[in-house]
């Protein structure tokens, strides 16, 4: 019964304003956050009934989700995978403490999807405590923002690093070693967009409207990927993606998701833009055939209100950014000028990092080859009844290969996150690069 009411709400509210016809609700919020959790445990159920359930997409499904102990945001979820990839598997050890814990997950993943998918999203709620932890490493008990596991999924809909890996190293416990080339230098920081319910949609448009204006530094209506730059610029604020449903017989509902926007999202934009607030809030509604109705909506109101949830989710809680070149983009809320864009190989998306202060030290310390330059595509493994006692027995056999380090890395990166940069999205910058004869690429030390 909660599967289809959370269902049917996913399904109706962006045409029927559900929230706003409950006023005791306040904001709506209590609908919004019943129908994710439950369609959250819903859709793993099914996902783990169907496919060979891996576990980072189950780290980020469940990330929101309290826990006694933090190391239970990882170890609770260990009977769920059913596929580990090329990575060690992880067993829970509560001898461990938490920090080691997350270490032990951030680089057994990178290891296992012989990617850095692993580094996008929320890593660490408090950037301050950098000297204490790693930047790269995911504290999974840190609650991740709101829409962030949608944003996370619709990465696969990018390829800014055009496909290109590199071999990736982790010094001791402290240095992640990659590849990676230098795209531009941070020049400009907007305010955070809000993730407004129907009462703050206003103050959502406010932000939006001031980042339009601080687009008129550029001093140019041709932005420097190509096209312009009034094109350019809510291809950003929607993460360049629409939200969309395809109707098979009878007007079902076969699919519904995110994909790359088509250029009629420009008109819903500006149709999104003109919306007036007191037309919104007057807006009647009406009880027909069991749903809730708005009078003289239809089409119009669903395209818009589905327009504005890619926005939430691509941008929410994030800030607009312009480059010295001329590129905008958002990123985490954290960012400030002076921080530097990286295509990091391995990555679908690039990465704003922060130049640390002061060399680092390796004095003997391990340096671990998670992944190695050239390797073979990961082979996966279904972890079944037939094969378990096989399988685990060939991990522990397996270790990574080990190498020692007594370098004093002078030039350190924090990460700040990851972040959408337009034009930069789907391999431009590695294309003309390659068309030059060479990509500048170099190893990064992350800290």
């Amino acid at each position: 019964m909660f599967s289809r009411a959370a269902l049917e709400y996913d399904r109706t509210h962006l045409l029927a304003r559900a929230n706003s016809v409950y006023p005791y609700l306040r904001d709506g919020k209590p609908l919004a956050h019943f129908a994710r959790i439950v369609s959250e445990i819903e859709s793993t159920r099914r996902l783990w009934e169907n496919v060979n359930t891996s576990l980072l997409p189950l780290l980020r499904n469940f990330r929101s989700r309290d826990a006694t102990d933090d190391r239970d945001k990882v170890f609770a979820l260990i009977g769920l995978v059913r596929n580990w990839g090329r990575g060690i598997r992880i067993s829970p050890d509560y001898s461990l403490k938490s920090d080691q814990v997350f270490w032990e997950t951030t680089t057994r993943l990178i290891a296992g999807t012989r990617s850095l998918s692993v580094l996008s999203g929320t890593l660490q709620q408090d950037s301050t405590k950098w000297a204490l932890n790693p930047s790269w490493i995911t504290d999974w008990a840190c609650p991740p923002k709101i829409h962030e596991n949608v944003r996370l999924a619709n990465l696969s809909l990018y390829n800014a690093a055009k496909g290109l890996t590199g071999s990736v190293k982790v010094h001791g416990r402290w240095i992640l070693e990659t590849v990676g080339c230098h795209v531009d230098s941070v020049i400009f920081v907007g305010q955070e967009l809000p993730v407004g319910s129907d009462g703050q949609s206003s103050r959502l448009r406010l932000i939006v409207a001031e980042w339009e204006r601080s687009l008129n530094q550029l001093d140019t209506e041709s932005y420097v990927g190509g096209g312009v730059v009034s094109d350019a610029f809510w291809r950003l604020l929607c993460g360049d993606s629409e939200y969309y449903k395809d109707l098979g017989e009878d007007e079902q509902v076969e699919k519904i998701g995110f994909r790359r926007a088509t250029p009629a999202v420009s008109s819903i934009y500006e149709q999104w833009r003109r919306s007036d607030r007191q037309s919104v809030e007057n807006r009647r509604t009406s009880i027909i055939g069991g749903y809730w109705q708005e009078a003289g909506g239809g089409d119009e109101v669903r395209i818009k209100n589905a327009f504005r949830h890619a926005v939430e989710c691509a941008s929410g809680y994030r800030r607009l950014f312009i480059t010295s070149k001329g590129y905008i983009g958002t990123g985490p809320d954290h960012i400030r000028e002076g921080d530097d864009v990286f295509l990091l190989f391995g990555s679908r998306v690039p990465f704003i990092l922060r130049l640390n202060t002061g060399a680092i030290n390796c004095r003997s310390e391990p340096r671990e080859v998670l992944i190695e330059e050239g390797g073979d595509e990961p082979t996966f493994i279904p972890l079944t009844k037939e094969n378990r006692s096989k399988l685990i027995e060939s991990q522990q056999q397996e270790r990574l290969r080990k190498e020692i380090c007594n370098d004093v890395h002078e030039h350190c990166y924090h990460v700040v996150g990851d972040a959408y940069v337009h034009r930069i999205m789907d391999g431009e910058v590695i294309f003309n690069a390659q068309q030059h004869g060479r990509v500048d690429s170099h190893n990064i030390f992350l800290v």
